[in-house]
């Protein structure tokens, strides 16, 4: 097993279904050696807030999904939620691509200790935030001067003040990315920077120095490149920024997309899997029966050089609706 205090378990789709039995797989081991691990997940951050308190991807109350990655609602991640409930292993989302979920946790917060009041909806509002930015700002310092007085005066402990106001943070953070344009690698630091943000919690608050990161191979390489589309910008990654702030406490493992199963996005609620093989040269046509671009297979010895191939198999989930 690696020593490092942060293992990266990559994946090059976010459907197939191989890559969760590695995260348990490795989850279990660092449990046993080192007693504690938390899992975090290439998840919007407040969504995982909702996740985590229902252990499922799918509301059956509501009959809806609860987090933003459809592909995500299976049998192998109701599994690796299972196994996080039994053992008690604490869970994160870190990405900041919508804020949503992070609004309702944070103003559930606020009506529970007595400050209904705040027009806290209006931060989930970013259709003119260029404009709206200062009326935001003004709610949200209203919100942090909230929290330091429920903290001064001990009616919520440092571990929750903590949390929530991280997630107050991540809302900036969207905004940042928001009127940015966007940008991948504005996301990318900004996962970075969640990342050592679970760290320093869980060691603060939970004694637990290891942490089990699934994302995206894509997000957690730590050599930067350019995409093959515009060679002019250089994409830094996640995994670039935590591999600087980290050294030798980070460490990726690369997996790959062949003979695997793939979850059909439009037929999610019955779990249809299809196995079939991906080449490095070829195309998906003769498998589906309809026209899709070429798919080049990636290895983690090429990864350093392939650019945008990293990202070729993301959803190919969504290409089987009709399975």
């Amino acid at each position: 097993m690696p020593d490092a205090r942060v293992i990266a378990i990559g994946t090059a789709t976010h459907g197939n279904a191989e890559p969760y039995d590695i995260v348990i797989e490795m989850l279990q081991e660092i449990k046993e050696n080192k007693s504690r691990v938390a899992l975090v997940l290439e998840e919007e951050t407040g969504d995982s807030v909702i996740i985590n308190q229902n252990h499922s991807y799918y509301d059956n109350d509501r009959k809806k999904l609860i987090g933003t990655y459809s592909v995500y609602n299976n049998s192998e991640m109701d599994r690796l939620l299972s196994w996080v409930k039994s053992e008690d292993v604490n869970f994160y989302g870190i990405d900041i691509k919508s804020i949503y979920q992070i609004v309702e946790v944070v103003k559930e917060f606020l009506n529970e200790n007595g400050y209904s009041d705040i027009n806290i909806d209006k931060l989930r509002s970013n259709a003119n935030l260029k404009y709206e930015m200062q009326i935001n700002e003004k709610i949200i310092e209203k919100i942090e001067n909230i929290m330091n007085e429920l903290l001064k005066s001990e009616s919520i402990e440092e571990r929750e003040f903590d949390y929530i106001s991280h997630l107050v943070n991540c809302i900036q953070m969207n905004y940042e990315y928001i009127l940015g344009g966007r940008q991948n690698n504005v996301r990318d630091r900004m996962m970075a920077e969640n990342i050592l943000w679970v760290m320093e919690h869980e060691s603060k608050y939970y004694n637990n120095e290891n942490i089990l990161l699934f994302a995206h191979n894509g997000h957690i390489i730590e050599d930067s490149y350019a995409f093959e589309n515009n060679k002019d910008i250089q994409y830094i990654t996640m995994g670039h920024h935590l591999s600087i702030d980290l050294g030798d406490n980070y460490y990726t493992i690369v997996t790959e997309a062949k003979k695997n199963s793939f979850l059909a996005v439009n037929n999610m609620h019955t779990d249809k899997r299809k196995l079939f093989s991906v080449e490095r040269k070829g195309s998906l046509i003769d498998v589906i029966g309809a026209e899709s671009p070429s798919i080049k297979f990636c290895t983690s010895e090429y990864l350093k050089e392939i650019g945008i191939s990293v990202w070729d198999l993301t959803v190919i989930g969504s290409y089987f609706d009709k399975i």
